[in-house]
């Protein structure tokens, strides 16, 4: 779609760091049922003048102290704040309880 409006800059979020730092080849993509994906990605990125790959900003934990952030991850990953979830709803689940 970016491609036929003829867009030359794209700014492209995800939230997989894991996925996000392979697209920048900051690190290596060994599985290989990804390997044609990255592919696909790197022939795509040719038809743009710039690229820009981003993850959202989650290290809500550096605005607290060892104790309240071990507290924290105990809270969230005993399940009183839900059931389990993606890192983007549990940093707004985190957002939302004042921990920050």
């Amino acid at each position: 779609m970016a491609v036929d409006m003829n867009v030359e800059e794209l700014l492209i979020m995800g939230d997989s760091d894991l996925i996000i730092r392979q697209a920048q080849d900051e690190w290596e993509t060994r599985d290989i049922k990804l390997i044609p994906y990255k592919q696909h990605m790197e022939d795509l990125r040719k038809w743009f003048k710039f690229v820009e790959f981003r993850t959202p900003d989650l290290n809500l934990l550096k605005y607290v102290d060892a104790q309240e952030a071990g507290k924290i991850m105990d809270e969230v990953h005993s399940g009183e704040c839900g059931s389990h979830m993606n890192r983007y709803v549990l940093a707004k689940k985190i957002l939302w309880a004042s921990y920050y």
